[in-house]
């Protein structure tokens, strides 16, 4: 969430030891979940996502210790991601051999732990429903373009909905699967 997403360098602050999984999502997607619980604007709404997530990059020079986890590929490969942020933070996965279906989940993870591959596609298509009018449509076009830029430094695009290699290079190496999964800036 946002609050914590800002919250990094106080956190760390109160317990230095501390390690910070950052999992990041479609702003698209995240922009669309948001809203049922707003009357906010898809413009304010990625406005928001790309200032919270700008200010939390700036922030990770700051922390100890830190990993990126895009929500994408934690779908699509779960146990990969899970067992390289528990190895992260020092653990055993206790539960590999995670599966993933198709479709959404309906009761927000309580009562079924399965990771849903396609649970983005409901906002995208949301959004997509959106640009039924050719006014809304060209506001959304002038939305995308805005911060296009800023999503693919994460490696989202927002006129396509692609998910791909970032473009910057600190959220790339932050999300290097490769690496050891600890990056200490200290």
């Amino acid at each position: 969430s946002p609050p914590n997403l800002l919250s990094s360098r106080f956190l760390q602050a109160l317990v230095p030891d501390s390690s910070f999984v950052f999992v990041v999502r479609h702003p698209i997607a995240v922009s669309c979940a948001t809203q049922k619980w707003s009357a906010t604007r898809p413009h304010e709404l990625l406005a928001h996502w790309a200032r919270a997530h700008r200010i939390a990059m700036a922030d990770v020079s700051h922390l100890r210790s830190v990993m990126l986890v895009r929500y994408e590929d934690l779908i699509a490969a779960p146990d990969t991601v899970l067992g390289g942020v528990f190895r992260f933070v020092g653990l055993v996965d206790h539960a590999p051999g995670r599966r993933t279906e198709e479709g959404v989940n309906a009761d927000n993870f309580a009562g079924d732990r399965t990771p849903w591959a396609s649970v983005n596609e409901q906002y995208f298509e949301r959004w997509q429903r959106r640009k039924a009018s050719p006014l809304k449509r060209a506001y959304l076009a002038l939305v995308e373009a805005r911060y296009e830029r800023f999503a693919r430094a994460f490696g989202y695009g927002l006129r396509d909905r692609a998910v791909f290699a970032p473009r910057d290079p600190l959220v790339a190496r932050l999300l290097d699967h490769a690496r050891s999964w600890e990056v200490t800036f200290w």
